[in-house]
């Protein structure tokens, strides 16, 4: 079997519904904040599996994740909320993979900027250990 140490995932910018930030206020918005989580953990999913190809599923003992964040205007942004917002991604490559995500520990986070394609690059480094 063909085993790979490294993979990326790329990804649109989330939802603002994936901020945790975003008031929930009523039967309404937590079914659409659901709604934005399931579509795109399935994205996610789907991502992922296309990454890994045929190694898939990795299952890797421990994954160290670095995230680029390419954000559309060139703002202060709060690191804490992005990374917040893509729970439901992580959750989705750690289902491609084969893994609970407490295996996940926190790399690089980076936000830089591009106008013309705005996007989240996730990408999983294998470890030996936790």
């Amino acid at each position: 079997m063909n085993q790979i140490s490294t993979f990326t995932v790329v990804l649109p910018l989330p939802d603002r519904k994936l901020s945790p930030n975003m008031m929930i206020a009523s039967i309404g918005m937590r079914k659409a904040k659901a709604a934005a989580v399931k579509k795109y953990k399935a994205q996610a999913c789907y991502k992922a599996d296309e990454a890994q190809g045929r190694a898939r599923p990795v299952c890797w003992p421990a994954t160290r994740v670095d995230v680029v964040w390419y954000d559309k205007q060139q703002r202060n942004r709060d690191e804490d909320n992005a990374r917040g917002s893509l729970k439901s991604a992580m959750d989705g490559i750690a289902f491609s993979m084969g893994v609970n995500d407490s295996t996940f520990r926190a790399g690089t986070f980076e936000i830089r900027f591009d106008k013309d394609r705005p996007r989240v690059e996730i990408t999983m480094h294998r470890r030996e250990s936790i």
